[in-house]
């Protein structure tokens, strides 16, 4: 049973569309397909970058909002500001002597010893409340509060600490 030249055409048409189409599959098709999938890992990459970044700029903004709270400082303007306090508190600053001070990384934590007179706990109190509530940082390091009788003045001495941010070399 030989094929009539028609229906030979009709298969050797078929056959050229399958070969087309099993080229145009395999070279077309799957090299689009690598570019696809290569620009989606790209995509993925650029992705895991902006995340970063944003963590970085939080950062960053969370150490300026850090740096604006510890501002760099004279050691006198805040000798100065502890005098304020102690006059609205009716306390006596009798001496201030400055102590070491420590470098950490990005910090300066300097501090003093005060000796105080105060007329009363409450006084004294009021001072330390509003010295560790004043808008700069102070930190109390220890109290040492002697006297305290009826009708006679209390004298305390106290080490503060504040932080500063340190200059940038």
């Amino acid at each position: 049973m030989a094929l009539e030249p028609k229906n030979k055409n009709v298969i050797l048409n078929i056959l050229i569309i399958l070969l087309a189409v099993f080229i145009a599959f395999n070279f077309v098709y799957k090299k689009q397909e690598q570019e696809l999938q290569g620009l989606m890992a790209q995509r993925d990459t650029e992705i895991k970058k902006n995340a970063v970044l944003q963590n970085i700029g939080r950062i960053e903004r969370r150490i300026a909002d850090y740096k604006a709270m510890l501002p760099q400082r004279d050691p006198s303007e805040a000798i100065n500001a502890v005098n304020d306090i102690a006059r609205a508190s009716d306390v006596k600053i009798v001496s201030i002597r400055p102590a070491a001070s420590e470098e950490k990384a990005g910090y300066v934590k300097s501090g003093f010893e005060a000796s105080l007179i105060a007329p009363s706990y409450h006084a004294l109190g009021r001072f330390i409340s509003s010295l560790e509530n004043y808008q700069d940082i102070y930190i109390i390091d220890s109290v040492d509060i002697t006297g305290g009788e009826p009708g006679k003045e209390l004298t305390a001495r106290l080490t503060v600490s504040t932080i500063a941010v340190q200059e940038q070399k």
